[in-house]
Formats: C-alpha cells, structure tokens, sequence
C-alpha cells in the first residue's frame, strides 16, 4: 500500500522550514524526538497493514457459518430493497446501507442459500479492509499534522511522538479492538460504520491541516452523510461535527465550505428522513434511540410486549395473542419478513413513548458504565496503559500543557469520539459500539503527546512502545491462532441449513408460512428456507405447552396454524419423547408437526 497522495503536498513546504538530519546531529543533547522518524522503515508500516489484514480473513473464515438475528433483518431489508418492495425496505431501526450492500453481492453473485451466510462473511471482511485503509488515512492525517506543526517549531521546542511510534501502537490498537470489540462475525454495519468514522475523523485532520482553503469540509459532509445511512447515531454526531466546522474559526473560505458541508450532508440524508417520515406519519430520522431507551433503560422485552407502565405511551398496532396459557401470538401481516416481529419492531411498538424514571436512568448508566470500564481498563487495558504512561512521560517533563494544545488541534476526532460514547453510556453499550469511538479517543490522545527535545525522553517513547508493541504482537497472534483452530465446520453451525434442507425435503417450499415453538430470535433456517414465521409459542410459556393437558395443547396447535402456518417447527422437544404427529427434520435437533397432523 502506498503513502496516501496527500502527503506530497503537505511535505514540500516542510522541506524548508524543518531542519534536516544533518542539523540535528550537531546537537548531541537536544535531538528531537520527532527525528526518530527513520527509526522505523516504511515498510514496517505495510507489515502492521498485512498483519491486521491477515487476522481479519482468519477470522472471516472461521466464522463464516455464524448468524445472529440482527443479520436475518438486514439480509431481509436487502432483498426487498432489491426486489422493489420499497415500502418493506424502509425502516425505523435498521440503517439501510449495509442491508442494501450485501443484497446487491448476494444478488450480483446469484449466491443461493447454502452459500449465503459465507458470502455476507466474506462481504463483512471487504469491509474490513476498507476500515483498515480509513484508519490508516486517519492516523497519516493524525501524523502530517504533527509534521506540520514540527516545521515551524524550532529544534528546543517540545515535538509530537514519532511517527514510528504512532504506528507502532495505532495498527495493534485498531486491530486489537476492531477483532475483539466490534468482531467480523457479527452480522451487522459496525465495521463498515466504523470505516465511515475513521473517514470523517481523517478529514476533519485534514481540514485543520493541509486544507487551506477548507476542500476537505464539502467530503467530511458526504462521508457523514453516508455514515447515517450505516448507523443512524452518526446524524446527531454529525450535526454537532458540522456545526463545530461551521462556527470555529478557520481558513479563509472554511465557513462557505462549511455551509457547502451542511448542505451536502442534508441532500444525502434527506431521501430515506423523507421516507421513514411518510411512513411513520410525522418528521423522524429513525426509531433506534427510541426503541433502545425502551428496551435498555425501561426495561420493555424485545417482543411481545403488550404495553404499560402509565406514561410509556399507547401501542398502536400490538401484536395479536390468539390464546393465554400457553400463550400464542400471530404477527403475519403487514410485515413481509422472515420473522416479522424483528424485523419491524418500531411498526408492532408503534406509539411507545420514553418513561424518564430516575432510578432505571440511574441503573443503565452505571451498567453501562462498568461495561466501558471493563473495555478500556480489561479488554484494551494495554493501550490504556501505554498511553497513560506517555501522558505521564509529558507531565513530568512540564509538557502536559503543549501535549493539551495538541489535542486541541485534533478536536475533530476527539470531539466525534467523546459524543459517541456519551451517548451510548446514556442508554446501552457493547463492545461493538463503542470500539470505533474508543479506537478514535485513544488515536487522538496519543498523536497530541507532546515531549521535549531531550534524548532521554526518547529512550522512555521506545520503552513504552516497545514493551505495547510486545505485548500486543502475541496477544493478536494467539488470537489468530485460536480463530485458525475453528476452521474446520462444527456440525452445530451447519445446522441452519440442513434444517432448511431437510423441511425442504419435506414439502416446505419458500414462501411458506410456519409457526414455532419457543421465541424465534435463533431461527436462521428460516431465511435459508425462505419461509415466513407468522406465529409462535414464546420462550415463557414453552414448559406450560408441553405439560398442558393434551386438549389445550392441540388448542393451542390449531391456533398456530390457523395462522396459515403449513408446519409448526421447534427444538424445545419435552426431555425423553417425541410426541404423536412430531417428525424429526433430518438429522438435525428440529422436529416438525404439519398442518392437520
């Protein structure tokens, strides 16, 4: 990979502003630390580019039979954006973009169902790739800023780090909390949304840098523009970043590409508000703070939920329960998906309303903020470490002032990364979340140490540095070693499909309805089978079907399937017995009862 074209132009006024490398060997006592640049060969940097390159495919390969139920509803939103069904592709929770992107390869390859989860694993590792080049942008953007700032510095000036040492810890650290935080088996837009963060990040450097004249603003609008259609938290980010743009000080013309910025952001935008807005019947820009206040905060289950406590609001379309103890629910119509209550959650909680109670408020934080805790001071507690002890390196050598200016410089990415986590701690985090923020903050934080010219400082960056880098080499290596050890296919993971297969087998065609025993979230042979599930006995109330006395049990059977269900499918079998009418689907834990049977 070659050095980004942008550095050509910001290194050519360098050349006479910064003393060479003949100046700074006459002072033996004072050489800057930032004229340990050679210390580490260009190619070292490819090498950490290849490396996390590597690992990500390891792990791509290893978990490409993996599925979780949030992959069901974007491998759902593609299809129907790809067949034309507009009105199905629009919605409230799920961004469109990542939906829209693997149903155009699944479409454009003709992959059919057996093929279909590897294909979105190996679409999740492109984008994967396409994170790793925005990281890189983004920490070049970070650098050639601090290059900036070093040529029109005199040599006794406090400098930033080495470059070598930025990337030194800056690859291990994207790597490391890319893998393990945010993951490439889940199926989902945080990787892709987290290139688009890393993208906007490395403008908004650049606008404070290279950009004289502000060029760099009208693409961070677009990137965030695009961003919102990948996670739909990065509109309120984005509102801020921009307005920040507009309203700081800055080149002359910067306030005109601001504007320019704003205005391109809201045409990209506009398109799915204006959508989701019609749909939804008044102004929105989606459903996903709402209905995640209300599951994380409120408490409110994730189906079925039949409303209440006062004040939460007054659902307008719940889903239907055709029968208590055991309880049945229908949900086949309107939503076309195969498993409608997931996939359209802000249609069947139509109506709810945040409840601000102080103490649920109060629990979700502090959960939330254990789990940061346990991110950064356990899971990435290395580069936590490492950057305190840098921070430490400057305070002591009185530069803990000039190291705060130089985050000042980078308030763009600071200011990114700060929102998004605040955000998130208010109301839910995971690791996934929070990994590109986290990755942002940490960047950031260690591009502005600022140390002064004295080689003994330089003898503690590359003790620090080193000692990271150690660590975080092995670390990464035996994580690669431990995903490389699940290549081989566990027959468990094959099961979704060889259930499908096997109901195909037995007469189940797509587009069939079918109902289930037992919550549907884990289903995946469903969208394999291209079946529909429009109805089912809950988690909860499975025990209380299998020991009701047998009339109200095939009570409940006839109520599933007057849903138009042709089968009714399960693996919540009672220990010990198939009961009459059961068939086993295969060779698989699933057993299927047809209609009138």
């Amino acid at each position: 990979m070659h050095e980004p074209v942008t550095n050509s132009r910001v290194a050519l006024p360098r050349v006479a502003t910064r003393p060479s490398a003949a100046a700074y060997s006459s002072w033996p006592a004072t050489r800057p630390v930032r004229a340990a640049r050679g210390a580490l060969p260009r190619t070292l940097r490819h090498s950490f580019v290849v490396f996390a390159l590597v690992l990500g495919l390891i792990d791509s390969v290893a978990a490409r039979n993996t599925m979780n139920p949030d992959g069901i509803s974007y491998l759902d939103m593609g299809s129907a954006f790809w067949r034309g069904d507009w009105h199905a592709a629009v919605n409230g929770l799920w961004s469109p973009l990542y939906g829209v992107l693997i149903g155009a390869v699944l479409r454009a390859t003709g992959t059919g169902p057996h093929g279909e989860f590897p294909m979105v694993h190996a679409v999740n590792f492109v984008f994967y790739v396409i994170a790793v080049l925005c990281f890189d942008f983004f920490l070049q953007a970070l650098i050639d800023r601090g290059d900036e700032e070093a040529g029109t510095r005199t040599h006794d000036v406090a400098g930033p780090l080495p470059v070598w040492a930025l990337r030194a810890v800056g690859y291990p650290l994207f790597t490391w909390a890319t893998l393990t935080g945010t993951g490439l088996a889940v199926v989902a837009p945080d990787v892709l949304a987290a290139a688009l963060i890393y993208l906007a990040a490395g403008l908004s450097v650049r606008r404070r840098s290279s950009d004289v004249g502000g060029g760099h603003l009208p693409a961070l609008g677009i990137v965030l523009g695009i961003g919102y259609l990948a996670r739909g938290l990065l509109f309120p980010l984005a509102v801020v970043l921009l307005g920040a743009g507009w309203a700081l000080p800055g080149a002359r013309g910067a306030r005109r590409s601001a504007l320019l910025a704003i205005g391109l952001f809201v045409a990209v935008t506009a398109p799915l508000i204006v959508a989701m807005s019609l749909q939804d019947g008044h102004l929105t820009i989606g459903d996903s703070a709402i209905l995640n206040y209300a599951f994380h905060v409120n408490g409110v289950p994730y189906v079925h939920w039949r409303g209440g406590p006062p004040g939460c609001g007054v659902l307008t379309h719940p889903v239907r329960q055709l029968l208590h103890e055991p309880s049945v629910y229908e949900f086949g119509t309107p939503v076309r998906a195969t498993y409608p209550l997931w996939y359209a959650p802000a249609y069947w909680y139509g109506g709810i309303a945040p409840c601000i109670v102080p103490s649920q408020l109060w629990a979700r934080g502090m959960a939330n903020l254990g789990e940061l805790s346990r991110f950064v001071l356990v899971r990435n507690g290395a580069t936590t470490l490492a950057i305190l002890c840098l921070w430490g390196l400057a305070i002591v050598s009185r530069c803990g002032t000039a190291s705060l200016r130089g985050l000042a410089d980078a308030w763009g990415p600071a200011l990114l990364a700060g929102l998004g986590l605040a955000g998130l701690t208010a109301v839910y985090i995971e690791p996934r979340f929070i990994a590109a923020f986290g990755v942002l903050l940490w960047t950031s934080l260690l591009a502005a140490v600022r140390l002064p010219t004295t080689g003994r400082n330089l003898h503690g960056v590359r003790a620090i540095v080193g000692t990271f880098a150690t660590v975080m080499i092995l670390a990464l290596g035996w994580h690669g070693v431990v995903a490389a050890g699940n290549f081989a296919d566990d027959p468990t993971r094959d099961m979704s499909w060889r259930t499908a297969a096997g109901l195909q087998a037995m007469g189940i065609r797509a587009g069939d309805r079918v109902a289930v025993i037992g919550t549907a979230f884990g289903e995946y042979w469903a969208r394999l089978a291209r079946v529909r599930i429009v109805a089912e006995v809950p988690d909860e109330s499975v025990e209380a079907f299998w020991q009701a006395p047998a009339r109200r049990r095939e009570q409940a059977l006839r109520a599933l399937v007057s849903t138009g269900a042709r089968a009714v499918v399960t693996a919540d079998l009672p220990a010990g017995r198939v009961p009459a009418g059961w068939q086993r689907i295969g060779d698989t834990s699933y057993y299927v009862c047809f209609e009138g049977k």
